[in-house]
């Protein structure tokens, strides 16, 4: 699915709130599908991300950005709870044209990393730079952005 961010102010809030995000738009066309919210703040270069996986409260969620939509040289995000209900978010890429997992980014860009069950349903909300000088990141760009999302019904194994 492809559709543009738009700049705007920043809201803050500790805990997702769809209300606290200046954009929120179905993933899917599914009525139940994922929901991904954003905010843009373009004077400090910073985007505020959440994505709402339903269903996905025992397993991981995952958001991204690719040139083609898929996952040939796409940058992703992935969180889960780990045993301890701990949030365990990391940053991926896949800088190839080959089929394959992501690999973990050398160095992560993401700050206020958050992921919390509400319902049944998982969210993984972060902030990241959306451009920076990082062969492993894509920068996200005033005009249309494909975004890619994918969850699982199960913890990953690290």
């Amino acid at each position: 699915m492809k559709f543009s961010l738009i700049l705007g102010a920043i809201c803050g809030a500790s805990a997702y709130d769809a209300a606290s995000y200046d954009w929120t738009r179905p993933l899917s066309e599914a009525p139940d599908g994922p929901v991904l919210s954003w905010t843009v703040d373009g004077p400090n270069n910073l985007g505020k991300f959440a994505l709402k996986c339903p269903g996905a409260a025992g397993g991981w969620c995952g958001f991204g950005v690719s040139p083609s939509g898929g996952m040939s040289f796409g940058d992703f995000v992935i969180g889960y709870l780990d045993s301890s209900a701990s949030p365990v978010v990391s940053d991926y890429n896949h800088m190839k044209n080959t089929p394959g997992k992501p690999e973990v980014d050398l160095t992560s860009h993401l700050s206020d990393t958050n992921v919390e069950v509400i319902d049944d349903d998982l969210v993984l909300s972060f902030t990241r730079p959306l451009t920076n000088c990082d062969s492993q990141d894509l920068d996200i760009l005033v005009g249309t952005t494909r975004v890619v999302w994918a969850s699982g019904d199960s913890a990953p194994s690290r």
